[in-house]
């Protein structure tokens, strides 16, 4: 009698003993919280910027003139082309300052700093650090462009002139400036082997253009 309530007793501690496992191994498979990542969090940064509705502060920190040039002799300001090329998961904006010649139109590069839009600096081939104004048109001769690149963290100006003498109308100039964004001191400056990848595939393309 004494040996039947032992096994029994036995029994039962088994069973327990084996739950107490099942338990253990099935519980340590599922998700915990933030488990091998941190919570996702949303940056001032990293939310969208309304350019389109800082036109009126763009124009404060732009002013009437910039680098020689009056705005806003043809037509207001406006966004002529947008996109991150910094990194931090904001755009930049390239804005219009409603100014330029018989076709092309003058662009600013503008950041945000501290919420308000502030004009990009760039550090030129020579080492000189200053702000710079693009071109954007073309006319059957000539051309220029201004085109941010997100994926390389820059922005090139580039412009190419047709040979007039020429039956075939091929290129006589096609030249490009690529200006690629430093972190540490928040210019964007002259890069060199980026700047021959950039002009070999943009004269390319201007060879294509029709006449």
């Amino acid at each position: 009698m004494q040996k039947k309530s032992i096994n029994k007793i036995l029994s039962i501690f088994v069973i327990l003993l084996l739950g107490i496992i099942v338990y253990l191994v099935f519980s340590s498979r599922g998700p915990k919280p933030y488990e091998g990542q941190a919570p996702s969090v949303t940056s001032d940064s990293e939310k969208p910027i309304d350019w389109e509705n800082k036109i009126s502060d763009i124009r404060k920190v732009i002013g009437s003139e910039f680098l020689g040039t009056k705005i806003e002799e043809s037509y207001s300001l406006g966004i002529f082309q947008k996109g991150d090329i910094t990194g931090d998961g904001a755009e930049e904006a390239l804005v219009d300052l409603g100014s330029g010649g018989a076709y092309v139109s003058s662009l600013v590069l503008m950041q945000m700093e501290n919420s308000k839009p502030t004009i990009a600096r760039f550090k030129q081939k020579d080492g000189e650090i200053s702000p710079l104004m693009f071109l954007a048109g073309a006319s059957v001769m000539n051309g220029e462009s201004a085109v941010l690149l997100s994926e390389q963290q820059a922005i090139y100006a580039g412009h190419w002139e047709r040979d007039n003498s020429s039956s075939s109308g091929a290129l006589a100039i096609c030249t490009v400036e690529v200006y690629q964004w430093n972190k540490k001191t928040k210019t964007f400056d002259f890069n060199e082997n980026l700047n021959k990848e950039v002009q070999t595939e943009f004269c390319r393309k201007a060879e294509q253009l029709p006449e």
